[in-house]
This record gives C-alpha cells, structure tokens and sequence, in this order.
C-alpha cells in the first residue's frame, strides 16, 4: 500500500472488532489519521439492506470522501458488504478487504461479487466490484472454531470438483487441509480472470449454490452458508450423477468425502419448497431452474458454454431422495 487516503472506514462485525481492533489500527493507522471503526452483529442476517443503509449513513454524518478507503476485515458477510459499500458511497471509493475466515480466503474475497440478500433470495441485490488489494494472512485461522473451518473445506470442496481431480483425492486421503488453501484460491482467481462478469465459465463456481441458496432463503439465512453448500454439493453431485454424467463410484466418493465432514441432510424441507425457492437463483430463466452440473470429478459440464442446465421439480427430488434428504 502505497496511497494515504483522507479518512478509512474500517468494515467488521463486533466478534472480529473484539478481538483484532487494535491490529487492525495499527496496520492502517500509517495511511491515515482518520480511522473508524463501524461493526455490525455477526453473522448472515447482518447481509441486508438495512445494515448498508445504516453503514452508509454513518460514513455520510462522518463525512467521508472519495478520496476515503473502505476495508472489510472478517468473512463472507462483511467482505460483500463492506465491497457493495464502496461501490456504491460517492459511486465507488477504493476498497481492501482482510479476509478473516477460511471461507472468505478461498472465496468471498475473490471475484469482485457484492451485495445482499432479500427476503427473495440470495444475494439478489449487489455488483462486481474488485478491491485494490487482498491482504490474507492466516494468524485469523489459529482463533476460528470448528464449524468455521468446516464451512471454509465445503468451498475448497466444490473447487476441486470443478476444476482439479488430483486436489480432490487429496482431500480424500485427508490430507492435512491447510496445503489446500493455496490451490483453491488459484482456482477461482484463475476463472474469474477468465469471465470477470459471469458471462459463461464463471458459472461453474456456483456449483452447490443453487441449492445451498435456497437452504439459506428457507431457514430466513439462520444456516451458515457452508453448511448448505456441503448439502448443495451432495444434492448438485447426485443430479450429476442421476443425469448419466458421474459414475457410481465418482458420485460415491464425492458422498464418502462429505460424510467425513457431517454435511446435514436433514433439513426438513419438501422438494416443492426446496424448489420454489430456487425460482430465485440468478441462474434461473423466468420459471426455469438452472443448475450447474459435474461431466465428472475435476469439470463442469459447459453445456455450450452456459455452464448450467434445467432441472425439473421431479430430478431435485429424486437427488434428495438419493441423498437421504427425504
């Protein structure tokens, strides 16, 4: 970092402020005097409307200029809000996001995505808009519990299904998590270079979404969001499989991996509701659902460069049934 800025705006939630407050001053504090500090509750319910407007009401009464900084320190949350903050103040001020998750690490971080969810669905309501600089450092990953770290594996899961065969079987040799991290990173960086917009190839690092995002929207987004997505990607992986494109033993694997990681497929939801709440995704055209689909461990089937398929009510319910969702 190279640049003073008129004032900064650090972005948190009260768990992370709590205990990286006075890292996070001294690290900034060299790039300029003034410094706030603005927190929301942890957690996916903080990922709404009304927490940017109070955000951004606050930097308004501070009188925060385009010549600020926004930084997002912490996950997921925090990491879209606080870049769908920055570009929209003053159409768009410069923005670092610290990630302080392994999810937000090897995904939130990455790719430019912004924005919030609405009773609707799932991140209905954003922008691409990219950072100036990612800082990672993993000191964040020693004070994580162990259902953060789970929710991170389930993305680093979903990029070796996507894109690497060989990371895959790494996984399921249970080898030691953290040599992932890099790998994963590069996966969606490199994809993202490739279609920064979601034109096309980018669609594949929404494979497990579709169903993920629509556990979220029913639970009104009290589940945490890798713990849908290692229900999405069980639920995604079957259809890949009822659909002729994964063999019983590439399916079988995907299904011996995530049993290791207790991925929950008890969420008492019909397929129906599971359904409806699909109709949501940004993939979905007019009533139809799409999904992205596996032609086998390591590549998404590209469906002539749409990177996602229709599925009817019927096959969403015969993946559940496999699953032993039903």
């Amino acid at each position: 970092m190279d640049k003073n800025w008129s004032k900064i705006a650090i972005i948190t939630d009260d768990f992370v402020r709590e205990i990286y407050n006075d890292w996070a001053m001294s690290l900034f504090g060299s790039f300029s005097k003034n410094i706030e500090i603005l927190s929301v509750p942890p957690g996916e319910q903080s990922k709404c409307r009304f927490q940017v407007e109070t955000l951004q009401d606050q930097l308004c009464e501070k009188r925060f200029d385009r010549d600020a900084l926004i930084v997002g320190l912490g996950g997921g949350v925090v990491c879209d809000l606080a870049g769908f903050i920055a570009a929209t103040f003053l159409r768009g001020v410069d923005l670092i996001l610290v990630p302080t998750t392994l999810l937000a690490m090897v995904d939130a971080s990455i790719g430019g995505k912004c924005g919030v969810n609405t009773p609707q669905g799932k991140n209905v309501i954003g922008t691409v808009y990219f950072p100036k600089q990612i800082i990672f450092d993993k000191i964040f990953l020693k004070t994580l519990p162990p259902e953060e770290l789970n929710s991170g594996m389930m993305e680093m899961i979903k990029a070796a299904l996507i894109c690497d065969n060989e990371l895959f079987r790494a996984m399921l040799r249970r080898e030691p998590w953290e040599k992932f991290i890099e790998r994963a990173m590069e996966i969606k960086k490199e994809i993202v270079t490739r279609d920064p917009q979601e034109k096309g190839e980018r669609r594949s690092l929404n494979f497990g979404h579709t169903v993920a995002h629509a556990i979220e929207k029913l639970s009104n987004y009290q589940v945490a969001h890798g713990r849908a997505v290692g229900f999405g990607l069980l639920v995604e992986g079957a259809l890949s499989f009822l659909r002729g494109f994964l063999s019983h033993e590439e399916y079988g694997s995907i299904k011996e991996l995530l049993t290791q990681y207790k991925v929950n497929t008890k969420w008492g939801y019909l397929p129906e509701e599971i359904f409806e709440a699909m109709k949501g995704d940004k993939k979905s055209k007019g009533e139809r659902v799409r999904m992205v689909l596996l032609e086998r461990i390591g590549k998404v089937a590209d469906f002539g460069g749409e990177y996602c398929n229709e599925v009817t009510q019927e096959e969403v319910a015969q993946a559940l049934e496999l699953v032993g969702a039903l």
